[in-house]
C-alpha cells in the first residue's frame, strides 16, 4: 500500500489513481481521498468515472464525509449499469444507510432481500459471508429496540459471523468497506 505517490506519476495513469484513492480510503484519510478524486475525475473524465473502482470508492467517501447530497445522488443510479460485485456493495451501503437514519428495520428488509437475490449466487459465494454477517448484526439491532448494549447471545452470534469471514481468508474481505463500517459499528 502506499500513501504518497509523485503527482506526475499519479495522473499519468487511471489505475494508479484509483489505487491511490483507494489506499486513501483504507487509510480512514477521506477528505484526501476525495481531493484526488476530484482531481482524477477532472483529468481523466469519463475513462475513470465509469469504472467500477471509482464509482465504489466515491460512495466509501461520501458515506465517511457523510455527504448526504452526493448519497442521494450516488443511490440513484440504473444498477443495469453495475456489475454484480457493485450491486452488492451498493446493497450493503443501502443498509448502512438505513442503520445511520436509524430506520433499522428498512435495513433488515433490505439485507434479507439482498441473501434471497440471484446476485449471491452469480459471482463468487464469499461475499454471502459479508451478508451473512450484516443479517445476523442487523437482525440484534433491530431485536435490541436501540439499547446500546447487547446480549452474550447476540455478541456470540456477531462473533462467530465474523470468525466465518476471518477463517475464509480471503482477502478482499478483510478490507472490504461495507464489513469494515458494520464491524466498527458493532464493535464487538
Amino acid at each position: 500500500m502506499f500513501t504518497t505517490v509523485n503527482e506526475s506519476v499519479l495522473y499519468q495513469n487511471v489505475g494508479i489513481s484509483l489505487n491511490f484513492i483507494t489506499n486513501l480510503n483504507k487509510l480512514t484519510k477521506y477528505n484526501e481521498a476525495e481531493i484526488q478524486l476530484n482531481k482524477s475525475a477532472a483529468i481523466f473524465g469519463d475513462s475513470i468515472k465509469q469504472t467500477p473502482q471509482f464509482r465504489t470508492q466515491e460512495m466509501v467517501i461520501a458515506f465517511y464525509l457523510k455527504d448526504a447530497k452526493k448519497l442521494k445522488k450516488l443511490f440513484a443510479i440504473d444498477f443495469e449499469l453495475l456489475q454484480p460485485f457493485e450491486r452488492i456493495f451498493y446493497r450493503l451501503f443501502y443498509c448502512i444507510y438505513f442503520i445511520q437514519d436509524e430506520q433499522i428495520d428498512f435495513a433488515f428488509t433490505e439485507i434479507q432481500n439482498l441473501q434471497r437475490s440471484k446476485l449471491m449466487k452469480e459471482i463468487d459465494t464469499h461475499f454471502g459471508l459479508v451478508a451473512d454477517y450484516f443479517f445476523v448484526c442487523i437482525k440484534h439491532l433491530l431485536s435490541n429496540n436501540g439499547k446500546k448494549k447487547l446480549s452474550t447471545k447476540a455478541i456470540n452470534e456477531i462473533q462467530i459471523a465474523n470468525t466465518n469471514i476471518l477463517n475464509a481468508n480471503v482477502p478482499i474481505l478483510l478490507n472490504y468497506a461495507p464489513y469494515l463500517w458494520m464491524k466498527e459499528k458493532m464493535n464487538v
